[in-house]
């Protein structure tokens, strides 16, 4: 990312991963960003995380505050901040097979994600900020460590495809009752043993629904 996290490639030595990033430079127009199996169990994109997008957009009004000839003040600045606010627009981030055991806080600044996946990590849990992620229709947390995930994802209104198969889970998250617009569940490989019984009424749009290799011995009265 820019400026790219050199001190994660140095100190994990992948030479390719290297060239990728600093190859990013050149990608104003970047919209995904994949991360997956180099072993990371840190996400630090340098100093993007800690300046948000109005610090930037005012940063780039005094560089672009016009000399007495009308010309910017600092042309390379509004080039170098552009890049920088362009990173905000990232709508698919994959860090899968790595090895995280929480989501990474500094990844909730990217709040135009529209795909998330961090499968095959060893989430143990899923940060409340994950609710600031509100554009998300795709999230995989599957083949993790997770016994529940929070409430505040009810924010992902926009939710269409939620993996969380091959996890801890005993029970049905409820929160998952609260995202209508889901469309794919997967829960298969769990140790679930009840479903609830309105899960029909509450997502009704869901098309696919994976529930295998869990407890469950019968369904709800009602879904008969």
């Amino acid at each position: 990312m820019y400026d790219p996290p050199y001190d994660i490639v140095v100190d994990r030595r992948l030479p390719g991963i290297m060239k990728y990033l600093r190859a990013m430079h050149m990608a104003p127009m970047l919209k995904s960003l994949v991360l997956d199996n180099f072993d990371l169990f840190y996400f630090k994109p340098n100093d993007l995380t800690r300046t948000t997008v109005e610090e930037l957009s005012i940063m780039r009004k005094k560089a672009e505050f016009a000399r007495s000839d009308g010309q910017p003040r600092n042309p390379g600045e509004v080039r170098r901040i552009n890049r920088r606010l362009a990173m905000f627009d990232i709508e698919a981030l994959s860090l899968d097979s790595n090895s995280y055991d929480s989501l990474p806080e500094e990844m909730f600044v990217l709040t135009r994600l529209k795909m998330l996946s961090v499968a095959q990590n060893r989430l143990e849990l899923v940060s409340r900020s994950v609710g600031m992620l509100s554009c998300l229709t795709v999230l995989h947390l599957d083949n993790n460590q997770l016994e529940s995930i929070p409430e505040e994802l009810e924010s992902n209104v926009h939710m269409k495809k939620l993996t969380l198969n091959s996890n801890k889970f005993f029970l049905f998250p409820d929160v998952i009752l609260k995202l209508s617009s889901l469309e794919v569940l997967n829960l298969a490989s769990n140790q679930i043993s009840e479903l609830p019984p309105e899960l029909p009424m509450c997502n009704s749009n869901l098309k696919m629904l994976a529930l295998q290799h869990n407890g469950i011995h019968k369904l709800p009265p009602d879904w008969q």
